[in-house]
């Protein structure tokens, strides 16, 4: 039994006219689909024909089928024209006699025209492509648009003569017919209509095969050369995925199709995954960035969130937390456990950016749009909970428990319930109070520790307090790891914890040095240290644990002094993990001193990681100083120096301001880097100047015409200028732009200005957005703006000044974060 005080919902989630959503029942039953297309790119439309087998568990008189913004042409029924009704968002089809368990025929035709949502046309280089996922399938194909119905289907694809197409299974059939080319393709699995894609258009592709498995890499024609680089791994991925959940790769095919301004990371559509060619590399690219995270974190969704779905969108984080963990498991695989700890703690620090606007529980059934629960309280909290639970039952049993899940229920949609009853079958353990805790309810552990030798006892007196706030329970009682570690010793003990503030006394040996606690990160906790700087050192310089040598590097961001510098400057060169080196690269920055900058200098010296380097750059840029700004245009303008660190030379040198900085920042907007990284940066480092000329180099690459990333990245700067007026008018310009990721940034720079002006332009957006990505950062940039106005000039310009303090501060921990997975 729960008690209702424990139950906690969090915080600023839900906005009115919000209310509880729950598992639609349709009362027909789609079972397979033949679609055949016909695309005609140039006038940018599609037109289609679907013939379902369908029928009814009851006397269905009509159905509703999905159906947004599209002209219906005819629907047929058993081969015969009937009437239909139709309302821009429903199909309505009477059944004469009554829909009954006989299968029955339906076919519809349509045609649309460049909807808004689901289906995109890309002019240069040509392509049309699909993004289903959560209902956008019903703006290019007539259909139920939840998940929790399956079938299997065909697909015949009309395309330009030149062009491939591509889609979900088999290629039956490729041929050319006068000025047209036909692809058939077919999919003999059961699947939820979100994930039937195709993408067509002018393509280059490789292929291999894995254990009978044909894998294809499909790219732009031009891009061949960056196939290598950006897809190697995918057969140790697909090895390591097969060997640790213990179940094959369900299906004959797997493609991965690299497109034009995809408006997201990647999507797994089953056995084809569409991605941001963003994210294509080059060998150099590889120096600091990895593109391992977003292909196998798809690829983990063939078997969570293809092979076995959630049964309604409030259950996702079945889908997306799962393929964010094993996305981290195969980070250990390859890369090694200070990798996976490391990446780990970027989750938490991704989830936790996000408690700053809000809370919920990661299960949640009140919202108004599915992609609002597409968060980090789903992605990052997600996996989270779930490396919390491998680490409660064993790897083991959780393994086990996963195979059988995914045996059991494939082919089928989920709930929270199935997982957690299948994790009770295998573990024999009672687990009610482990999912009421951490997936039902909002929060996470927020964990004070202060450390006392008692010398007199051979203890040491441990004070472990619980600050989280009440927006999350006020007390988590969970098993606990302690490790006190001494000259030649270490002792680890679990204690359970019981109350909010507990006192632990715990034997140790002689030469006590240090405690950790929870060393392993196996808890959902953030854990701040109020420990003395020669412990903290003792930990940064000489612990087996790389989280607490973690901790140990921020903790001392908060420390000033020579000893700080010092501590922190030995861990960079010696660390023996980059991980390390960079926390302890970005604290140097934040000690401040002119000491500090003379060791950062010389730091930039020496031969390191490259993303340790890159943290350097950005915190010597954060003194601003005029005199490091050759430094930062050296560094640039040497093209083999990694992306991410001429990257933050960009940004750096508009810091400094200085007088050469615009022309030379200028010069390199043109350029090409993974992921624009290094020209969205010159942007920011553009932004930074108070200047006419900056501004309106700014404003021109927010312009169309420009590639979409940086686009983007300009009307995201944008909001750094809450006089201009004409921001505004850009802005206003923006909000009605078709696509999503362009609307999202106007609303980024909107909650930028935080001024009154903005405010209309947000209201533009909501007005017609159908998207809960756009529309829920709408509400949350409204909110906080009228909060600000309602507490008065004096409280926005205490809001700059931390702003600008903040930017100082980790911007999200010192992680250069390119794309996200989903957005």
């Amino acid at each position: 039994m729960v008690v209702e005080a424990y139950r906690k919902v969090g915080r600023g989630f839900t906005f009115p006219g919000y209310e509880a959503r729950f598992t639609p029942r349709p009362g027909y039953l789609l079972t397979h689909a033949s679609i055949e297309i016909w695309i005609n790119p140039e006038e940018k439309t599609l037109e289609g024909v679907v013939e379902y087998k369908i029928s009814s568990g009851e006397r269905a008189r009509r159905i509703e089928l999905d159906a947004s913004e599209m002209e219906i042409l005819e629907v047929l029924v058993d081969g015969e024209p009937v009437e239909f009704r139709y309302t821009g968002e429903k199909l309505v089809i009477p059944f004469t006699p009554p829909l009954t368990r006989r299968v029955r025929s339906l076919v519809v035709k349509y045609r649309v025209v460049e909807p808004r949502y689901g289906l995109y046309f890309i002019d240069e280089p040509p392509m049309v492509y699909t993004q289903g996922e959560t209902i956008w399938t019903s703006y290019w194909l007539p259909t139920y648009r939840e998940p929790n119905m399956r079938l299997s289907f065909d697909m015949t694809i009309h395309a330009p003569a030149e062009w491939r197409a591509f889609s979900n299974g088999v290629l039956v059939s490729a041929e050319r017919r006068g000025e047209e080319s036909i692809w058939r393709y077919s999919f003999s699995y059961p699947v939820p209509t979100y994930l039937i894609a195709f993408a067509a258009g002018r393509f280059s592709v490789a292929k291999e095969d894995y254990r009978g498995v044909q894998l294809e890499y499909i790219v732009a024609e031009g891009e061949e050369a960056k196939i290598e680089p950006t897809f190697r791994m995918t057969r140790d991925m697909m090895r390591f995925f097969e060997e640790w959940l213990g179940v094959q790769y369900p299906y004959p095919v797997y493609r991965q199709v690299m497109v034009r301004d995809f408006v997201v990371g990647g999507m797994e559509n089953v056995s084809i995954t569409i991605l941001n060619d963003a994210t294509l590399m080059d060998e150099h690219s590889k120096k600091d960035f990895r593109v391992e995270d977003l292909l196998s974190h798809e690829l983990a969704h063939q078997w969570f969130g293809d092979l076995v779905t959630c049964r309604d969108w409030s259950q996702i984080w079945i889908n997306e937390g799962f393929a964010t963990f094993l996305n981290l498991l195969y980070i250990r695989h390859w890369l090694g456990m200070d990798e996976y700890v490391y990446s780990l703690l970027g989750v938490m620090d991704r989830y936790l950016e996000e408690t700053r606007r809000y809370t919920r529980p990661t299960v949640y059934r009140v919202y108004r749009y599915p992609e609002e629960l597409f968060d980090r309280h789903v992605y990052e909290r997600g996996a989270l909970i779930l490396n919390m639970l491998m680490n409660l039952l064993g790897e083991d049993i959780f393994r086990k428990a996963v195979k059988k899940f995914l045996n059991r229920y494939r082919f089928q949609n989920v709930d929270t319930e199935d997982l957690r009853k299948t994790f009770e079958e295998v573990s024999g353990e009672d687990l009610d109070w482990f999912f009421e805790t951490f997936v039902y309810n909002a929060g996470h552990m927020e964990l004070e520790v202060s450390v006392e030798p008692l010398e007199d006892q051979q203890a040491v007196r441990i004070d472990i307090s619980q600050r989280q706030g009440e927006d999350m329970p006020e007390v988590y009682k969970v098993p606990i790891e302690l490790e006190a570690v001494g000259d030649g010793w270490s002792i680890r003990r679990t204690y359970r914890l019981e109350k909010r503030d507990e006192r632990i006394i715990m034997p140790v040996r002689r030469g006590f040095k240090y405690v950790l606690v929870d060393p392993d990160f196996k808890l959902m906790a953030r854990i701040r240290p109020k420990y003395p700087l020669d412990m903290l050192g003792e930990i940064l310089l000489g612990s087996k644990s790389t989280y607490w040598r973690l901790l140990a590097a921020r903790a001392l961001g908060e420390k000033k002094g020579k000893r700080v510098v010092d501590l922190l400057v030995e861990a960079i060169r010696r660390s023996g993990f980059y991980g390390v080196a960079k926390e302890a690269a970005v604290s140097l920055g934040l000690e401040g001193s002119d000491y500090a900058k003379k060791r950062l200098r010389e730091l930039l010296e020496e031969d390191l990681h490259p993303r340790v380097r890159a943290a350097l750059v950005r915190s010597l840029g954060g003194y601003r100083d005029e005199g490091d700004a050759q430094l930062f245009i050296e560094i640039l303008r040497d093209t083999r120096e990694p992306y991410g660190v001429r990257a933050e030379a960009a940004h750096a040198l508009g810091k400094t301001r200085h007088v050469d900085g615009i022309e030379v920042l200028r010069s390199i907007l043109d350029e090409w880097s993974y992921a624009y990284v290094v020209q969205r940066y010159a942007l920011r480092g553009l932004a930074e100047y108070d200047d006419d000329e900056a501004f309106q180099e700014i404003l021109s690459r927010s312009r169309p015409g420009n590639p979409l990333p940086i686009r983007v990245e300009a009307i995201t700067q944008l909001g750094r200028y809450p006089e201009r007026k004409e921001v505004y008018r850009a802005l206003d310009e923006y909000a009605s732009d078709r696509h999503e990721r362009v609307r999202r940034a106007v609303v980024a720079a909107a909650r930028q200005l935080m001024n009154r002006r903005a405010l209309p332009i947000i209201e533009k957006i909501l007005r017609d957005e159908a998207n809960g990505f756009i529309a829920k950062a709408c509400l949350l940039a409204r909110r906080e703006i009228e909060e600000a106005l309602e507490k008065g000039e004096e409280y926005k310009r205490l809001i700059k000044k931390l702003e600008e303090m903040e930017t100082r501060w980790r911007d999200i921990y010192s992680r250069i974060e390119v794309l996200d997975i989903h957005g």
